[in-house]
This record gives C-alpha cells, structure tokens and sequence, in this order.
C-alpha cells in the first residue's frame, strides 16, 4: 500500500469532510479527519488536479486515457465517470465555476501542439466551449472570481511570469502581478483576495494579494 506520494494534487469537499487526491495515476477519497484512502478510478487514467463541484457531488479532472488529455468528471463514490472533451488536444486545469454549470481549463486546442495554451470554458450540460484568453503564451491553471464574472490565470511570457484576469465576454486581458519568479496556481477567496503560490529561486511560499502569509 502506498502510504506517501511527491507531485500530488488535493482538494477539500465543499462541506470540508474530505480531500480527493491524486496519487500513482488515480484519485483517491480520505477523510479529512483522517483515516482510510478509498481509490475511485482504476489505475488506467493517469487521472491528475482533482477539484470538487459547488454542490460536492461530483469530482473533474484530467487524465491521460484515450491518447490524450481529456477532461473527465466522476461522482465522490466512484460512479457515474465521464469524458468530458474529446479531440486532439491537451485539456488541462479544470476548474468549476462557482455555480457549477462551467468548467475553466487550459488547452492547447488553439493550436495543437504549440507551446501555447490559453484558457476555455466547457458547459457541462451541452459540451459547448468558449475561448477566454486569446495570446501566444503559456496561460494556465484558471481560477473563477466569486461572482463567477471573471477568470484570472497564470501565464509565463517573455522574461517574467504573471497572473492574469479576462472578464468573460471580453478579450481584454488585465494584469494582476507578475515577477521574475514563478506565478502559479491562483485562487480567488469568498471577498475577492487572490492567493497564489511564488516560487523565487530556492525558496516558495504562499502570497495573498502581495503579502506572504508563509
């Protein structure tokens, strides 16, 4: 039984009973409080970045399954498991938005292959999919705003990394911070705070709108 894991993604349930995590190519269930891990894929998904639905019914993610990286989605006990995109692309970095009738992700499904990856949205109900950044850049890891109006990104360019936003409908990027380090997974709290992790060097740590908090 595998009792630790390196490079591992986790997400905490709405109601804060469990974290989903991803651990040797399949995502797992544990308590919050500890306990058991329960294994809800098979181990042929390459299944990675879980992240829970508002309502906390249901689980996306990305996995390696059909010769390429997909979006999926899973129910917490294992059933109910769909492909969400097809084609040959590199979906990545699901995120639900905050009423739970969207995912962002990135994807290189502008053009494939390409280093470039810039930020969609899927509609769960219908597949449809929308292009939300539109730059010759690495934009990754999509956050929604609260209001669910906006969605801020990482983006590595030319000689500095950044965190974006784009108010959808719009194609006008905003910038929220950069620096010679590395910008990466942001998140936006309940009141509007951006939290995102900085990796300068040899050293990380925690930031929430500017201020280190570890």
């Amino acid at each position: 039984d595998a009792t630790e894991g390196t490079s591992m993604a986790a997400s905490v349930s709405p109601d804060g009973t469990h974290v989903a995590m991803d651990l040797g190519g399949s995502l797992w269930i544990v308590p919050i409080a500890g306990g058991r891990a329960e294994r809800i894929t098979d181990l042929f998904n390459d299944a990675r970045q879980p992240v829970w639905s508002p309502d906390g019914q249901t689980l996306a993610y990305f996995a390696y399954r059909d010769g390429g990286y997909d979006l999926w989605s899973i129910k917490a006990d294992g059933s109910d498991q769909k492909k969400l995109s097809t084609g040959a692309f590199d979906d990545r970095d699901p995120m639900w938005s905050p009423d739970g009738t969207k995912i962002a992700f990135a994807s290189d499904r502008g053009e494939p292959g390409k280093a470039s990856y810039n930020i969609w949205t899927l509609e769960v109900a219908t597949g449809k999919l929308e292009q939300v950044s539109f730059s010759p850049f690495e934009n990754r890891l999509p956050t929604w705003s609260p209001d669910g109006r906006t969605i801020a990104y990482s983006s590595t360019r030319d000689g500095f990394s950044g965190i974006f936003a784009v108010t959808l409908g719009s194609r006008d990027e905003k910038e929220l911070r950069r620096s010679t380090g590395t910008l990466s997974a942001p998140s936006y709290g309940p009141a509007g705070q951006l939290a995102y992790v900085l990796l300068d060097g040899a050293e990380s740590r925690l930031e929430i709108d500017g201020k280190a908090v570890s």
